[in-house]
């Protein structure tokens, strides 16, 4: 067996609140997307399903809970230069609770976390934020 390398299974979410309007984003203070704003989203744990990580990723960094939607895409990301490889199960889960709950649990990742409008969204959202809700607004244009 060798030590090749292989992609880090993870995945991201689209929180939406309870009529759909609005969605939370994380601002990051580490690479990648350092500066921007995010999907709450990390890596699989092992012996978890993907949708059991989106949860758990959600809860973790903003101390809710939520339901998951639906899968709206998978990408495929990989920068040589940097060292990784990522898979990346995207997701559209609900939020369950109060909006009001939503906390940065992960204040040592990202400055804030806030919610916005999903026909105003913040301009510097980072490249996988932005994929990711694109993925999401591609799939309800397409009903």
């Amino acid at each position: 067996m060798t030590d090749k390398k292989q992609p880090i299974p993870c995945v991201a979410s689209i929180v939406l609140n309870k009529n759909h309007s609005k969605t939370v984003f994380t601002l990051r203070l580490k690479e990648p997307e350092k500066g921007q704003w995010s999907t709450p989203g990390g890596k699989i744990d092992w012996g978890e399903s993907h949708e059991e990580a989106a949860i758990r990723e959600a809860h973790e960094e903003l101390g809710v809970k939520v339901k998951v939607l639906k899968l709206v895409g998978i990408t495929n990301d990989y920068n040589k230069e940097l060292g990784w490889h990522y898979i990346s199960l995207l997701y559209v889960c609900e939020f369950v609770g109060n909006e009001n709950e939503i906390t940065n649990m992960e204040p040592h990742k990202h400055e804030k976390v806030e919610w916005f409008d999903v026909n105003n969204l913040p301009k510097n959202i980072g490249w996988k934020g932005k994929r990711a809700i694109d993925m999401y607004l591609k799939s309800i244009s397409a009903k």
